[in-house]
């Protein structure tokens, strides 16, 4: 072989490694964390977003967070790629599920399923349900590649994504979920992904937040969490000053 083609391989190899390496590092894209204190769930969804194969990529932000169902449920998406061909099938066919969340469920995994196989969307991609079935809370998750459904009444948070269990740390101290409030429900939920998103380079704000009570769902305007922005920022510095004391 000769010195300028051995040269060219060596120049393959090391940009397939770095592509292999870039997709590895977007394959957790996103950060979604949901909880819940018995009557209300709340769910906080990162906006940023990569898309782009091999080389080329290209960043932006994106709305991750859909209700579903007839504003019913929220569903939330974590992936490489973006979910807005799937929010816009979904709106256009006006798909609806079993009012029951514990039969919807299996329904909602399957229609997604079909829907990023024939949009040729990331298997790798990750879900996340919440809804009341009666007067109790769901949270449920699943991988499209893997459509099998974890979560249920209990426990009563979930998170899919990268930085899962940094951020479901702030939820876990903040037990008993129960006696928090929906407000308070509001700011542990926004601070977990802000905190996330301080460290890790593929979740960032603005930070999207949905509200499911019994019956109906909402995602709350972005000019409406300034307040909670605030808040998340003086909670950092309060524990960054108490650690530098």
């Amino acid at each position: 072989m000769s010195q300028l083609a051995e040269f060219d391989l060596q120049q393959k190899t090391v940009e397939q490694e770095l592509t292999e390496s870039r997709r590895e590092e977007l394959t957790d894209m996103s950060l979604i964390v949901a909880a819940h204190n018995g009557k209300t769930i709340v769910v906080a969804a990162d906006t940023y977003m990569y898309e782009g194969t091999g080389k080329i990529y290209r960043t932006g932000n994106e709305v991750k967070l859909r209700t579903v169902n007839e504003g019913r449920w929220v569903v939330a998406y974590s992936g490489k790629t973006t979910p807005r061909l799937v929010w816009d099938y979904i709106d256009a066919a006006k798909i609806t599920f079993d009012q029951d969340l514990r039969i919807g469920i299996f329904q909602c995994v399957q229609k997604f399923g079909e829907i990023f196989k024939e949009s040729r969307m990331e298997p790798d991609s990750q879900m996340l349900l919440v809804g009341f079935s009666g007067d109790v809370p769901y949270i449920y998750k699943w991988s499209i590649g893997q459509p099998s459904p974890a979560g249920g009444d209990t426990p009563p948070w979930a998170a899919i994504g990268c930085g899962v269990d940094v951020a479901l740390h702030f939820i876990w101290n903040s037990q008993p979920l129960e006696e928090l409030s929906a407000e308070e429900l509001k700011r542990i939920t926004y601070f977990s992904v802000a905190e996330i998103a301080r460290s890790d380079n593929r979740v960032g704000k603005p930070i999207d937040l949905a509200v499911c009570e019994q019956g109906k769902a909402r995602i709350l305007r972005r000019e409406d969490s300034l307040d909670l922005d605030a808040k998340a920022e003086a909670a950092h510095q309060s524990i960054y000053r108490t650690i530098r004391k």
